[in-house]
């Protein structure tokens, strides 16, 4: 290997005198085929300033620049001390004393070429939240998670024979974890994530059609056509299987008070969290088939045909009745402004949680199969399944602000409005 230095050429000082001054062992060698760039630090030291203006003299012939920008702003995973570039490859850095003179105590290789405990030193982990949306397709068996700001794809995973037909997401909001449902598998899963990698297989009697997570216990409950089930997160391990019920439709979970939600085809039942046994009966909702729990109030919205309502936590009693919807698909509670939306075979709209006043209607959609709503900034996802996309409505109006085309039949969605997510700063 040829190793080549680079140095700021001798400068004459007012005095006369020769003041050399060279680049200091503080930015990123970079392969270059058979060569390999390198900083040396000789004699005096160099300001910030100096060492950036030369850093840049060299960006053209070495793409030092491009690589340090990739590092300064791309980086997507801090774990420990190992950095991940975006394409993939690891570069662990290796914190350590530096001596007066700055000489490296240590240093890691990966792609870009050598790192030194002075390059670690200008950067800080730093978390930040960010909006995610997971969408589950159906057609091509797989999950897909997306950037709420940029509808970038993170990641697409799906798992031969072990995500068949999947037909509901749910987020916890604490840890970031997904679970799906498989309509036609006797199992749900966790996915990670950072990656979308299987964390947990949980069995269930048999496909299910709805599936809900508690943020706070993280625990996962799930509905197949008759049986309510209810999992450790962590372990897999079911807690209870409840019931012989008829047509279960959608589950949604109170992750303040720990009890679950569930609609059939004639009634919405409250469960006990522990053992799953019904707290609270309520008929004459006509056929319900969506549900949706506000843990900040107690209260429950249930869609029935063309209308909604709106359920006292405590008694069951109904406090709004909200008529000429249509055919209502599905409904997503916000638990901030208690504002809920609602799908129908061609609209999306926003109800005031009070009244049950429409205050947003978006149109001329096409069979919108789920809805999602971001509890933070209240903007509302829709997996619109016959256009084959994924679209993010402005709170205010319902205007488009993403819309994601070629996601295949998105059958579900949720929002994480805060998603924990790492990144590493420069430090000047």
């Amino acid at each position: 290997m040829v190793k080549r230095e680079n140095r700021i050429s001798p400068k004459l000082n007012q005095k006369g005198q020769i003041l050399i001054v060279a680049l200091a062992v503080m930015a990123i060698g970079l392969s270059l085929g058979s060569g390999f760039l390198s900083y040396t630090r000789t004699g005096y030291r160099i300001t910030q300033a100096q060492l950036d203006v030369k850093r840049a003299e060299y960006a053209a012939q070495t793409g030092i620049e491009r690589a340090w920008k990739k590092l300064e702003l791309n980086f997507d995973t801090y774990a420990g001390e190992s950095l991940t570039w975006p394409d993939g490859i690891s570069i662990t850095i290796v914190v350590a004393a530096t001596d007066e003179q700055g000489r490296r105590r240590a240093t890691s290789t990966g792609r870009y070429g050598r790192v030194t405990s002075q390059t670690a030193r200008r950067f800080k982990k730093e978390t930040i939240f960010r909006e995610v949306c997971w969408v589950t397709d159906r057609e091509n068996n797989r999950v897909i998670k997306f950037d709420g700001k940029t509808g970038a794809v993170l990641w697409a995973v799906s798992y031969a024979g072990q995500i068949v037909w999947p037909s509901s997401v749910s987020i916890n909001r604490t840890s970031g974890d997904g679970w799906i449902g498989n309509k036609n598998r006797s199992w749900v899963l966790k996915l990670d994530d950072k990656d979308g990698a299987i964390l947990t297989q949980a069995d269930i009697p048999s496909g299910s059609s709805s599936v809900a997570v508690n943020s706070t216990t993280g625990h996962c409950w799930a509905v197949t056509n008759q049986e309510v089930v209810q999992w450790n997160g962590s372990t897999g391990l079911s807690i209870f299987t409840a019931g012989e019920y008829n047509n279960l439709r959608d589950i949604s979970v109170n992750s303040t008070t720990h009890h679950g939600w569930v609609a059939t085809n004639q009634r919405a039942l409250k469960l006990d969290g522990t053992t799953g046994a019904p707290v609270l009966t309520i008929g004459g909702l006509g056929a319900p088939n969506a549900i949706s729990a506000n843990s900040t109030t107690g209260e429950c919205w249930v869609a029935a045909g063309n209308k909604v309502f709106k359920l006292n936590g405590n008694t069951g009693g109904i406090l709004l009745e909200v008529s000429g919807i249509g055919n209502t698909k599905e409904l997503s509670v916000n638990p901030t402004t208690g504002e809920c939306w609602v799908a129908t075979n061609q609209r999306v709209l926003k109800l005031n949680g009070n009244t049950g006043d429409t205050l947003v209607t978006v149109g001329s959609l096409q069979g919108p199969k789920e809805i999602a709503v971001n509890s933070v900034t209240g903007d509302c996802w829709v997996a619109e399944e016959a256009m084959r996309r994924v679209l993010k409505l402005k709170a205010a109006d319902g205007a488009i602000l993403l819309n994601i085309g070629g996601v295949g039949t998105p059958s579900s969605a949720d929002v994480n409005p805060r998603e924990a997510h790492f990144r590493v700063r420069k430090v000047l």
